[in-house]
C-alpha cells in the first residue's frame, strides 16, 4: 500500500473546486484512499493551514470551517505531527531550498513518515520535494 502526505494545496481540493486545477486527480485520490489503495495522511500543521484558508481566502463562516476540518480528519484520522528534534532539519531545508518554514516542515514529515509528499505548491514541485496529483496518479497505475 502506498502512503501519501497530502499539503493543504491538495487537501483543499477534495472541499472546494471553484479555481482549482487537478480537481479530478483529487477525487481519484479521495476514492483510492476510501478504497484503501493509498493512505491519505494529513500533517497537523495542515489542518491549521486549510483552516486559514478556509476563513480568510474562502472567507467560509466558523461552522462551516469547523465541518470541512472536522471532514477532513474523519477522512484521514489522526494528523502526522514532527518531534521538536525537526525543528533544525526544517530550517536548514527552508534555507537551504527557499521554502518557506511551513512547508519544508511538510517535507520532513514526508520523510520521518515515509511518505510520499503530494503537493501543487509549484515551490515544493520546483525543489523536488513533491510530486503532483497527476504524477500520484501515473506512478499507481504504473506499479504491478
Amino acid at each position: 500500500m502506498r502512503e501519501l502526505l497530502l499539503d493543504t494545496s491538495v487537501l483543499i481540493k477534495w472541499f472546494h473546486h471553484a479555481g482549482e486545477d487537478e480537481v479530478e486527480q483529487a477525487e481519484w485520490h479521495l476514492q483510492a484512499h476510501r478504497h484503501g489503495l493509498i493512505i491519505a495522511h494529513i500533517l497537523d500543521l495542515g489542518i491549521y493551514e486549510l483552516g486559514n484558508v478556509l476563513v480568510r481566502a474562502l472567507r467560509r463562516d466558523a461552522e462551516e470551517a469547523s465541518a470541512v476540518l472536522d471532514a477532513a480528519l474523519a477522512l484521514c484520522g489522526p494528523p502526522l505531527t514532527l518531534p521538536d528534534s525537526c525543528f533544525g532539519e526544517v530550517a536548514e531545508i527552508a534555507c537551504a531550498d527557499g521554502l518557506t518554514y511551513y512547508d519544508a516542515a511538510f517535507v520532513v514529515a514526508a520523510r520521518r513518515h515515509k511518505c510520499t509528499l503530494v503537493s501543487a505548491d509549484r515551490r515544493l514541485l520546483s525543489t523536488g520535494h513533491a510530486i503532483t496529483l497527476s504524477q500520484s496518479i501515473e506512478r499507481m497505475r504504473a506499479r504491478p
